[in-house]
């Protein structure tokens, strides 16, 4: 029997049947039959929002990690970052010489840390760290550009703009979340090896205290309490190193905020020695010493502007103040030099007397005197406390108080003497008693804080690898000439003209031999601080030699 011809319902029927690719493919997952396919359409991101306690983070697959820097790329081109630029990095770890061979990329950007440094620090309040999400978002119209965030988060997270004036930084693209739209790295990464998650903020507390860095060879995670959560199932031998561990790069030499930390610190100890003199009855006392002291002061401050992105924004730094030490040196140094001007005020006019005849003088002529110049000192000396306690904040060993205490306070004395002894031979070139004595502490003052930078020195010869080990490298090597200048002018200023004018105290140019030992003593004090910003060994996450 013939094969009855088909027609065209018999086809559209007949096609009916079968199942589309679309319902093949759901059949088989519905029975299993694709369970290595399944983590290439698990959610990037959470399908709900942190609930109270909990925020977001980052979740590394560091098996699944290749180390293409795609999520590199794609931050910088979603967020418009300028060609230098860098929101998210990429480096890796790698096992010490003499150990089985071990290679590990780590994708890094910001922690979003539940204790955050940049917003502690922030003398503007420029961070916010969301209650809702816990992401820390920077707010740059709130920015001053002052690059104190910078030091104190010890991820190397925010950025400088020198374009914009203004520091920034990832965001988690925030607006892309908020949409339930996966951010620019999450997204890229063609292995999937970054994900949202959410993460309870008192587990993390407590993981820091088990896990004391969130990879090896990373900064310790007790100081901000970071929360990007790496993972790897092979799991990563502790004794792993960052791939750029031994690198021996010079920091930013900050040269506008190492002249005003020795301009300011001179201001003090110029009128600290002054009233000293004053107090001790010494014949070496003169107006001028306030007056040199108002404009070191003065240009100290202008030079602080200097550094700051938007210097118009800084009269905000008073909301910072319960937390923030940059917020706290503002206001000591604001105080600072308005009182430093009244009384230099009343030393060219001391018939003012603005306070009761009956209070207590001691050696001082005048109650007003006595009041105005303790008070100008004791608040300068504060002032000077807070600018050491900024860099001491930063947990960085270079700058801790003991270290940054001798070197500011060493300063404030060396120029303070240095400066009143040129002062008091404006007018008259005579070498007193007076003058002997601080010359004395003047060349004493000047060996001893030679001593003690040449004494650090010593941490190259360190068996094992330390943060100070390499700042003292640095300064050895990497910043060789700077290092030379500064001990070359500390030795000729500090030590060998206060020296020669002890052997030859009645030369008549006495003036312009200490003015000229002045002035080499404060540049060398200058390269010293260049030195402290540069040499600081900064602690950030692993990354490339």
């Amino acid at each position: 029997m013939a094969e009855e011809l088909k027609t065209l319902i018999d086809d559209l029927l007949e096609k009916q049947q079968l199942l589309t690719p679309v319902t093949r493919f759901s059949q088989k997952q519905e029975s299993h039959l694709l369970p290595k396919q399944a983590r290439y359409y698990q959610d990037l991101i959470p399908l709900s929002k942190p609930k109270q306690g909990e925020q977001y983070a980052f979740q590394v697959e560091l098996d699944l990690c290749s180390g293409c820097k795609a999520c590199v790329t794609a931050c910088h081109s979603l967020n418009g970052l300028e060609e230098e630029e860098i929101w998210r990095n990429v480096g890796f770890l790698h096992a010490p010489a003499g150990e089985k061979p071990f290679q590990q990329t780590i994708t890094t950007a910001c922690h979003h840390c539940v204790d955050p440094g940049c917003l502690n620090g922030c003398p503007v309040d420029a961070y916010d760290k969301e209650e809702e999400t816990g992401i820390v978002r920077h707010l740059d119209d709130q920015c001053i550009g002052c690059s104190y965030c910078v030091m104190k988060c010890p991820y190397d997270v925010p950025k400088y703009s020198e374009k914009k004036g203004i520091v920034r930084k990832c965001d988690m693209c925030h607006s892309r979340l908020s949409v339930g739209e996966a951010p620019a790295c999450v997204q890229a990464c063609p292995h999937e090896a970054i994900q949202i998650i959410i993460v309870d903020k008192e587990a993390i507390k407590n993981e820091t205290k088990i896990n004391q860095t969130i990879v090896p060879d990373a900064p310790l995670s007790s100081y901000t309490v970071p929360t990007t959560q790496y993972r790897s199932k092979k799991g990563l031998p502790t004794h792993l190193l960052a791939a750029d561990r031994h690198q021996l790069k010079a920091d930013q030499g900050h040269t506008p905020l190492a002249i005003m930390l020795v301009l300011t610190q001179a201001s003090v100890g110029f009128i600290g020695i002054d009233l000293l003199a004053r107090l001790m009855d010494w014949p070496i006392s003169q107006p001028w010493s306030a007056v040199i002291a108002i404009l070191l002061g003065v240009a100290g401050m202008i030079s602080a502007t200097l550094h700051l992105g938007q210097p118009l924004k800084a009269w905000r730094f008073f909301v910072g103040l319960r937390h923030s030490w940059l917020s706290r040196e503002i206001l000591a140094f604001s105080l600072y030099l308005p009182l430093l001007f009244l009384y230099t005020l009343w030393l060219w006019t001391p018939e003012m007397n603005f306070l009761p005849a009956e209070l207590p003088t001691f050696l001082f002529k005048s109650t007003t005197g006595l009041i105005l110049g303790g008070t100008t000192v004791f608040i300068g000396l504060i002032a000077v406390g807070t600018s050491i306690m900024i860099y001491h904040d930063t947990t960085k060993p270079l700058w801790k108080w003991s270290r940054s205490g001798i070197k500011f306070y060493g300063t404030a004395l060396l120029l303070g003497v240095a400066g009143v002894v040129t002062s008091s031979w404006i007018e008259n070139s005579t070498c007193t008693e007076a003058h002997t004595l601080l010359l004395q502490t003047w060349m004493a003052a000047g060996f001893l804080k030679l001593l003690f930078e040449i004494k650090f020195l010593r941490h190259v010869k360190s068996n094992s690898w330390s943060p100070d080990k390499r700042s003292a490298l640095v300064q050895i090597k990497t910043l060789k000439f700077e290092s030379g200048i500064r001990f070359f002018l500390g030795f000729i200023g500090g030590i060998l003209i206060p020296l020669a004018i002890l052997i030859a105290p009645q030369n008549e140019a006495l003036f312009w031999i200490s003015f000229h030992g002045f002035i080499l003593l404060t540049a060398g004090e200058i390269f010293e601080r260049s030195l402290f910003f540069k040499s600081v060994s900064s602690a950030k996450m692993p990354g490339t030699p």
